[in-house]
């Protein structure tokens, strides 16, 4: 397998660093910005490098397109793919429009692509423990999904773009925690949401709280900012209490699950590995890196549709633009559906 990148922004020089980590070579990059490519280029030893994404997906000489640009970009990089019968693995969300989502779908369907999004957050190192303590039946049957991110980190001083978002907490954070719900409590049923701004140098929505109701009848709770101000943050650690019939699994500060039952309680820690390549602030997120990379690479070699297949992102974004409409209407909604 072998990886062109396009978009040589905040983000790809850990998806480069990630490629690498599981032996996986990056053999060209793009950006419109001579001097991002060419710096990007350097850094990791890439001979070719492109401003006009075009020629490079002609030139070929790799099988995937990794789209690693800021979400504008998506569009146009994912219908190059599909036209030129390249497969292609897109940065989430797909786009923050509905309408640009069905476009994408629709191309990778009609050429048959293989195709898959970079929905990392799910493989952090301790919600995969958590599933599995949940198909062990540790638990029992679940019946409650809380997951909690609040924080102040200055999350715009590495991605400035994301304060002229029109739509951010949601497309932007929103995606990742609507997908590890999916993913730990299963497809949801209906949602009801409530969005707003509170910092006034940010122009979409910077606050969300979402109810979700899941096709088993479990319930989920979904709380989300940047805009907070506690006594002790811990970015970028997502928080989350999962309650079965059985028992519980509680995930706090640093990485420490706890499952308890009617035998007790039991304590692990669910620390990633570190990388030399990793900031340290984002090592919960750069480490899910590596191993989401891994299942998309074997899913490639292997023929397959990727856990984070496109197909199954189109049910994370269904919710992702049901919990707008619901902040629009003031109303329980269901997701839509691509």
């Amino acid at each position: 397998m072998r990886v062109a990148l396009t978009g040589c922004g905040f983000w790809s020089r850990f998806q480069i660093a990630g490629w690498r980590e599981i032996g996986v070579p990056v053999v060209a990059v793009h950006s419109r910005n001579p001097e991002r490519v060419r710096a990007t280029a350097e850094r990791f030893g890439i001979d070719r490098a492109y401003t006009d994404l075009d020629r490079m997906v002609a030139d070929g000489g790799f099988d995937v397109l990794d789209v690693c640009s800021d979400v504008p970009g998506h569009l146009p990089a994912v219908l190059l793919a599909a036209q030129a019968g390249l497969p292609v693995i897109c940065q989430k969300p797909l786009s923050d429009k509905p309408e640009e989502v069905a476009r994408m779908a629709e191309a990778c369907r009609s050429a048959g692509i293989w195709w898959a999004v970079h929905e990392n957050w799910r493989f952090q190192r301790p919600f995969r423990v958590m599933r599995g303590w949940i198909d062990g039946g540790e638990i029992g049957a679940v019946y409650r999904v809380r997951l909690t991110f609040l924080q102040s980190f200055p999350v715009f001083d590495n991605q400035p773009q994301l304060k002229e978002a029109e739509r951010f907490i949601l497309s932007d954070l929103g995606t990742h925690l609507l997908d590890t719900a999916r993913y730990l409590g299963g497809e949801v049923d209906r949602l009801f949401c409530l969005a707003g701004r509170v910092r006034p140098d940010v122009r979409g929505e910077d606050s969300a709280s979402v109810l979700l109701r899941f096709e088993s009848g479990a319930h989920g709770y979904l709380e989300m900012t940047y805009a907070g101000l506690r006594e002790r943050d811990e970015f970028p650690s997502t928080f989350a209490l999962i309650e079965g019939d059985r028992g519980s699994i509680k995930l706090g500060r640093g990485a420490e699950l706890r499952l308890t039952t009617s035998a007790g309680t039991r304590v692990e820690s669910a620390r990633p590995p570190a990388y030399d390549w990793a900031d340290p602030a984002y090592l919960l997120v750069h480490s899910s890196i590596v191993d989401c990379l891994k299942e998309l690479r074997d899913a490639f070699e292997e023929g397959r549709p990727a856990e984070t297949c496109g197909e199954d992102n189109l049910r994370t974004l269904g919710l992702v633009f049901a919990c707008y409409d619901s902040a629009e209407t003031g109303d329980a909604v269901r997701p839509r559906r691509f």
